[in-house]
């Protein structure tokens, strides 16, 4: 009995699973339909000679830049040429000086950062409560499930 409940109950789960996609592919059909005119609204719009007119202005701006730059440089007193490792250093150096005593969770011992850590309660009672209380909830609503069937 209770088999032949639990097949119908799956074929008609099955039904309206086949309901539920056959609305959502229609809805999706159109969706896709009300889309055309806007897309092709927006493509009429944009043409490839727009586009090449539009790449062709930014490549001259970029290359008006490049000659500003290129002028600014030959027009500016030539600095001294920075060598990379003399930065390094200075930036150490001023790392050290802001922060003598580094302090990294890496360094720490484990048992250092145990001894950090808060203790942990020894009154279980509250977490057996709850436990408990949820094992009795799961058991009122599988009841209900039966009934229901």
């Amino acid at each position: 009995m209770h088999d032949t409940i639990h097949r119908l109950l799956f074929t008609l789960e099955s039904e309206l699973n086949q309901i539920e996609i056959a609305q959502f592919s229609g809805l999706t059909l159109r969706t896709l339909e009300s889309a055309i005119p806007s897309l092709k609204q927006l493509l009429d719009d944009t043409s490839i000679e727009r586009i090449d007119n539009v790449t062709d202005k930014l490549m001259d701006l970029a290359d008006r830049q490049q000659d500003i730059n290129a002028a600014l440089e030959r027009s500016m007193p030539s600095a001294a040429p920075v060598d990379e490792d003399d930065l390094e250093a200075e930036l150490e150096s001023l790392i050290a000086a802001s922060n003598p005593t580094p302090t990294k969770t890496a360094d720490r011992s484990s048992s250092s950062i145990v001894d950090s850590l808060p203790n942990v309660p020894s009154d279980t009672s509250s977490t057996t409560q709850l436990a408990e209380g949820m094992e009795s909830m799961s058991l009122k609503e599988h009841s209900k499930t039966k009934e229901a069937i």
